[in-house]
């Protein structure tokens, strides 16, 4: 985990790397809007994205999924406080997805590589976010065929391309999405106090030539959430 702050007057945007922050790691970002001692506020026009690419070719600019505060439901904290509590229940903040839809898995036998990323919400910010674990899933083609899933990553960030090795299906990924057809992806934690978001990336090296060739990516849809989530995060006044 890497702390940094960033003071912004009311029209201000700003556009850094996220290298140039934490050299070397790969995960995802957190913003929390604060006052001046560092506590959470009640300030929903945080707007922003995210431009990313990878060495595979995957690339794609992705909106940030925004959290709103509710009005009068934001706990104590002062500068006196260590921790602060961004409790997802509904109450202080809008609950967040546990359940996830990709609404399209192009066929792999067609050039397609879908990069899928799934990001956990939740843990203390303070020693380190939690980590996925029970993720189950149904993978259905295009005439309603579904067929099911489990892993356990035990990261806070999971990357991996769908193939036929992942996820592990039967029959395999080339053989139940067929050339010319697609499919789609239900997601969620088995656990119900757990968090999820995510994205997809797809890459065709053929995107260039062909017309029915893309190069996209783009958030995955919430399903069901949940109202049992919290992140602690630590509290200090900024350092502008």
């Amino acid at each position: 985990m890497a702390d940094s702050s960033l003071c912004l007057t009311p029209n201000q945007t700003v556009a850094f790397l996220a290298s140039d922050l934490d050299p070397g790691t790969t995960g995802y970002v957190i913003a929390v809007a604060t006052d001046r001692n560092g506590c959470p506020a009640n300030f929903n026009f945080l707007i922003g994205d995210e431009y990313v690419k990878f060495a595979s070719g995957h690339a794609a600019n992705l909106a940030a999924e925004a959290i709103s505060a509710i009005a009068g439901g934001l706990t104590a904290c002062d500068n006196n406080a260590s921790t602060a509590a961004l409790n997802f229940d509904g109450v202080s903040y809008a609950p967040v997805p546990r359940a996830l839809a990709v609404d399209d898995v192009p066929s792999r036998v067609d050039g397609n590589d879908t990069l899928l990323i799934l990001n956990r919400v939740g843990g203390n910010l303070g020693t380190g976010a939690s980590t996925l674990s029970g993720i189950f899933g149904i993978f259905y083609d295009d005439t309603e065929r579904g067929v099911s899933f489990s892993f356990s990553p035990n990261t806070c960030q999971f990357r991996a391309s769908l193939s036929n090795t992942f996820p592990r299906i039967v029959p395999r990924f080339e053989q139940h999405i067929p050339a010319g057809r697609s499919g789609w992806l239900k997601l969620y934690l088995q656990q119900t106090n757990q968090g999820l978001f995510g994205s997809i990336i797809n890459f065709n090296p053929n995107a260039a030539i062909s017309s029915q060739a893309f190069n996209h990516g783009r958030n995955l849809h919430a399903l069901t959430t949940t109202d049992s989530t919290i992140y602690l995060i630590p509290v200090f006044p900024p350092s502008c």
